[in-house]
């Protein structure tokens, strides 16, 4: 398989962090925590409009943070703040209205039913119009960039740098897919800004299941740059792309394998292709 997509889920803190904030400021953090989120619930809404086969979110929960590594952890939102998005749908909930579930997802804490996890974690004012707003979406950390634009807080880039959590492939593709959603120039995250890739990938059985997790990098300097990542493919499929890639002067850059029950063996690599 080739670059596959998929869902988010973040963490959110009602503190600036590494910013003695004035009152202005201070006030403003609500407005920008607000357009984040509705930014991202409005990506969802195209990923689970555009691709049928993925179950769209039950209710999103949301919640407060301001450890790092916040390990699902966080306190709910004033209910106030939760009232602003009253219009969104499907629901947004408190974070204490769910419950955490592996692969980085959780659900409804009553209905068991799936939803999505937003809890953002911090806001860097890089200058009085512009900001970083440092989010944990449960699989990956990501900054948002925002833009103060005739009094509104605006959209500008997403980064997402690191190494996911484990997950199965049920919720690697939709987690990804949040990534292949086109911009207004006709972009995506992969080909936005500096450009990022898939630099890595590792697999392996836990509790019966097989998971994966991949490594997000931004592309070195470049002219040109090409990449693909397959993972579960068996010998026959595994041994033909190394070959035709190869042939076309791609790199394996990562690879893994898992031994099925049945004895055989499923193969998981990233390809790169880089013109200075």
């Amino acid at each position: 398989m080739k670059i596959k997509f998929g869902v988010a889920v973040l963490l959110f803190c009602m503190t600036v962090t590494g910013f003695s904030a004035p009152e202005s400021k201070a006030a403003a953090q609500k407005d920008i925590y607000e357009a984040t989120l509705r930014y991202i619930f409005e990506q969802d809404a195209i990923i689970f409009h555009d691709r049928t086969q993925y179950t769209p979110n039950s209710a999103y929960y949301i919640g407060i943070s301001t450890n790092h590594k916040a390990n699902g952890r966080a306190t709910n939102v004033d209910d106030a703040f939760l009232r602003r998005l009253s219009d969104i749908q499907p629901p947004v909930k408190q974070y204490s209205e769910c419950k955490l579930l592996g692969d980085g997802m959780v659900a409804d804490a009553k209905t068991g039913k799936r939803g999505g996890l937003e809890v953002l974690r911090s806001i860097h004012w890089v200058d009085a119009s512009n900001v970083e707003v440092h989010m944990w979406n449960g699989m990956l950390d990501d900054i948002y960039y925002l833009t103060l634009k005739d009094g509104k807080w605006t959209f500008v880039k997403r980064e997402a740098n690191g190494l996911t959590v484990w997950m199965t492939n049920s919720y690697m593709e939709p987690f990804l897919a949040t990534f292949g959603v086109k911009d207004e120039k006709g972009k995506n995250y992969w080909d936005q800004g500096e450009c990022h890739w898939i630099s890595g990938v590792e697999a392996r059985w836990k509790d019966g299941r097989p998971q994966m997790r991949v490594r997000i990098e931004a592309v070195p300097p470049h002219s040109h740059r090409w990449w693909y990542w397959w993972v579960n493919q068996d010998q026959a499929g595994f041994d033909h792309h190394l070959n035709e890639l190869a042939d076309d002067q791609y790199t394996m850059v990562s690879y893994s394998c898992l031994v099925w029950p049945d004895g055989t063996r499923r193969h998981y690599g990233v390809w790169h292709k880089l013109i200075p």
